[in-house]
């Protein structure tokens, strides 16, 4: 908290504490409800939904679900030691990017939109179905740890790799979405295989 304060989610005044700091009331879930929206500025997004102030949490992911699109973001080595080449040291740590999993490849920068709409096996047991490039927004930018506020970081991600995401508009992406068709465990140094 603000305060220094760490609360947890066994506190039985948890939610009182964060109301208060938040001036507005709040509540904790594990599963989001029906019809849960996430709220964003007019021109956040482009092409047919350039004017939409709100859309549905979590449109690539199962119903209940806390995240902003896809359950799983992906990101390949080569697209983040493309940028780290590119600008200053320390600019684009992988942090700023919150990937799930970094995929180690050899390959040209931003290979990863060359796997949307294919199935993919990491290890014996997972395979993922990747849904669509990852747009990027201001979240990047913001300072986090020891990492400043850079917005220098969005914009080299518009410079470099512009997707057309349908009615979403066109938009700077890093990394891939994806949802899980077959659960399994995985593992550092796990091959990544199409299975499509």
């Amino acid at each position: 908290m603000p305060s220094g304060d760490t609360l947890s989610s066994v506190d039985s005044d948890l939610e009182e504490k964060i109301s208060t700091v938040f001036e507005r009331k709040l509540k904790l879930m594990t599963t989001a409800p029906p019809g849960l929206l996430i709220e964003v500025p007019v021109g956040t997004l482009g092409g047919a939904l350039s004017e939409v102030t709100e859309f549905p949490l979590a449109g690539g992911a199962p119903v209940g679900a806390f995240f902003d699109y896809g359950c799983l973001h992906l990101i390949a080595s080569s697209t983040l030691n493309h940028f780290q080449k590119m600008y200053p040291k320390g600019r684009f740590d992988v942090r700023r990017f919150r990937p799930n999993l970094v995929i180690h490849s050899d390959s040209e920068p931003f290979v990863e939109n060359s796997w949307v709409g294919r199935n993919i096996m990491i290890g014996q047991e997972l395979i993922l179905r990747v849904s669509i490039p990852c747009p990027r927004c201001i979240s990047v930018t913001l300072a986090q740890d020891d990492l400043p506020r850079d917005p220098s970081i969005l914009r080299a991600i518009a410079e470099q790799n512009m997707c057309d995401l349908g009615d979403f508009g066109t938009l700077p992406c890093a990394g891939v979405y994806a949802e899980v068709i077959k659960a399994g465990h995985i593992q550092c140094g796990d091959t990544l295989r199409f299975v499509d």
